[in-house]
C-alpha cells in the first residue's frame, strides 16, 4: 500500500484554470476576459491578480507564465507590484485576496500548506528586511530569489519534499531573526 504524496502534482494549465475561474467568479468577470487585452479596471485587476497568484502557486517560470497569458515578464512584475500596492492600501482588497486564496486552496488542497509556509516566509523576510538583517550573511532578496528557483526545481523532482524544505528555511530564518 503506497501513501499519496504530500503535494499532488497538478498540470500547470489545470492550476491556472482554477486560479482564473476563482478570480473571475469573485470579481464577476468572464474568465475569457482575463486573457484579453481589455483594460477596464475590473478586468485589468482580475488579470493582474490571476497572474500574481499563478506565479505564487505554480512551479512554472515567470517566462512560461507570461507566455501563457501572452504577456512579457515586465508586465508580470508590474502586475505583482500593482496587486501588492492594492493590498497594502485597502483592507477590502486584502479580504478579497484572502477569500480568493481560500477558495483556490479548497479546490486544490495540496497548495494550502505550501501557501501557509510561503506566507510565513514572506512575513519573516519583511520583518528581517525592515530591521536591516540578512539571512546567514546573504542579502534577503538574493536568498529568496535562489529559494524560489530551488523550490521550482524541487517541485518538479519531488513535490512531497517541498513542504519540509520550506519549513527548514523558515526555521533557519526564525533562528537567525531571533539571534539579531
Amino acid at each position: 500500500m503506497s501513501s499519496a504524496p504530500l503535494i499532488r502534482r497538478r498540470d500547470p494549465g489545470e492550476l491556472t484554470a482554477i486560479v482564473i475561474d476563482v478570480v473571475a467568479a469573485h470579481y464577476g468577470v468572464p474568465a475569457q476576459k482575463i486573457y484579453s487585452r481589455d483594460q477596464t479596471p475590473a478586468v485589468a485587476f482580475a488579470r493582474q491578480l490571476s497572474t500574481t497568484l499563478v506565479s505564487q502557486y505554480a512551479s512554472e517560470s515567470m517566462t512560461a507564465i507570461a507566455a501563457h497569458f501572452r504577456l512579457d515578464r515586465a508586465t508580470l512584475r508590474h502586475s505583482e507590484n500593482r496587486v501588492r500596492r492594492a493590498m497594502e492600501a485597502s483592507a477590502t482588497t486584502r479580504a478579497d485576496v484572502a477569500a480568493i486564496r481560500s477558495r483556490i486552496e479548497e479546490l486544490a488542497p495540496e497548495l494550502k500548506d505550501c501557501s501557509a509556509s510561503l506566507t510565513e516566509l514572506r512575513r519573516r523576510q519583511t520583518a528581517c528586511a525592515s530591521s536591516g538583517q540578512a539571512v546567514a550573511g546573504v542579502e534577503l532578496d538574493t536568498f529568496l530569489r535562489d529559494l524560489r528557483r530551488s523550490l521550482v526545481a524541487a517541485i518538479r523532482m519531488d513535490p512531497g519534499a517541498v513542504l519540509a524544505g520550506i519549513k527548514r528555511v523558515a526555521d533557519e530564518i526564525n533562528s537567525n531573526g531571533a539571534e539579531g
